[in-house]
């Protein structure tokens, strides 16, 4: 007898997360043993050791309830969201080091899943969604943000929730504003900047949708909605100080002082400096990274070295092939996205939030002691550009999901020799 449409429909809504949890076990699973060896080396002793990030700070945050919790300045609601679960697994492990870990590599799998569903839901056959999660799972970015106990993980994946989301209410074409709310909170919460690509891709939604609605309804639906979101995570993060009263408050004028020291205008006096640093991090060591650069961080006390990708020179053979083939991939999707016309809102909206992000980092992450730091913020837009490939006729030509494996095999290759460099760096 002939299965039923519902039958069918049922079946394959299981196959693809039967998928899901697959990519994101094996992605866990390499995540969490990277961070195990890791763990046994000074890789997580210190603060600002792997590309300024505050492992020791972030690690006290999701696991130690009595730790001081002032960065909420600007993730307004990270200990709500993470903290209770990190202090209970801390006592179940007897580790708080281990609990970040788990934790972090954790939203470093869900994120990878949640990129393979958005490039199912974009129209890829699962082979071929499969295969381009897997190369965002191997980027330099999520790999790396994957193991160092850091904001980022979670921030991923409420930036791949909203893309989602965006993506799933331009195909049905209505606006889920439950779960806009949602997505919203999620994405202040866990980064107030973060929030800014949501409330692009809500903008888009609405000036796209319903062509009988007029200009000012349009504006004052976008309004209600940022002001709504805003309102209800100002409320949480009052209930957050009342738990944690060392948390701080992100809508209070010296949370955005304290965060002007990371800034500077260098972008005016060094031009060319700091737009070579943009376009290397934006484009190329956030997917294929060189081996790092020792350093020893100026002004403080550190047992252990820095390291950074800013300053480094060492590329190897096989990161040069793995550039070319990455090149040639982005190019030809380059070419496709001029040639199809089809997908245009979500392809300029992903472009628009790129853009905010390439603005927003000539002055942010640049000239803090010195340095220009930008790995540690290419979370927020390594998925934007990794999405290009969606373009890529992976369907219709066969010896594009062949060049697709080799960039795979080649970027993972890469980045575990840079990951071994680390290891060995900090033995």
């Amino acid at each position: 007898m002939k299965k039923s449409f519902l039958q069918n429909k049922d079946k394959k809504i299981s196959k693809i997360f039967v998928v899901t949890g697959f990519i994101f076990i094996v992605f866990f699973s390499i995540y969490f043993a990277i961070s195990i060896a890791l763990s046994k080396t000074a890789a997580y002793t210190e603060n600002d050791l792997l590309f300024g990030i505050d492992t020791i700070r972030v690690i006290d945050d999701m696991t130690v309830f009595s730790a001081d919790h002032y960065r909420t300045s600007v993730h307004p609601l990270y200990l709500l969201f993470i903290n209770p679960w990190g202090v209970i697994l801390k006592k179940i492990i007897g580790s708080k080091l281990l609990a970040a870990l788990a934790i972090n590599s954790f939203f470093g799998a869900l994120g990878v899943g949640i990129a393979f569903l958005f490039f199912y839901t974009y129209g890829k056959t699962i082979t071929n969604a499969a295969l381009l999660s897997s190369f965002f799972g191997i980027s330099a970015s999520q790999v790396i943000l994957s193991i160092t106990p850091d904001t980022a993980t979670l921030a991923i994946c409420s930036l791949l929730g909203t893309y989602l989301l965006f993506l799933v209410s331009l195909k049905d074409q209505k606006n889920y504003l439950f779960l806009w709310i949602l997505i919203g909170i999620f994405s202040l919460g866990v980064t107030t900047s973060n929030f800014a690509q949501t409330f692009i891709c809500y903008t888009a939604l609405v000036i796209t949708q319903d062509s009988q609605k007029s200009v000012s309804k349009k504006v004052f639906s976008v309004l209600g909605y940022g002001l709504c979101v805003f309102m209800i995570t100002f409320a949480f993060a009052l209930f957050q100080k009342t738990i944690y009263p060392s948390a701080g408050l992100f809508y209070l004028p010296v949370s955005i002082q304290d965060e002007m020291k990371y800034s500077s205008l260098l972008i005016f006096k060094e031009p060319f400096t700091v737009l070579f640093h943009l376009v290397k991090h934006f484009f190329v060591v956030n997917i294929i990274s060189p081996l790092p650069t020792v350093f020893t961080l100026s002004g403080t006390f550190r047992h252990s070295p820095s390291i950074t990708f800013s300053t480094t020179a060492e590329f190897g053979f096989i990161w040069w092939t793995g550039l070319i083939l990455w090149i040639t991939l982005y190019t030809t999707s380059l070419v496709h996205i001029w040639k199809n016309k089809t997908n245009r809102t979500l392809q300029i909206t992903f472009l628009i939030c790129f853009g905010f992000n390439f603005v927003l980092h000539s002055f942010y992450g640049v000239g803090e002691r010195g340095l220009i730091e930008y790995f540690l913020y290419t979370g927020n837009f390594t998925f934007l550009l990794v999405s290009i490939l969606t373009n890529l006729p992976l369907e219709k030509k066969k010896y594009l999901v062949v060049l697709l494996i080799g960039l795979i095999l080649l970027v993972g290759e890469n980045n575990f020799l840079a990951l071994r460099e680390i290891y060995f760096i900090y033995r």
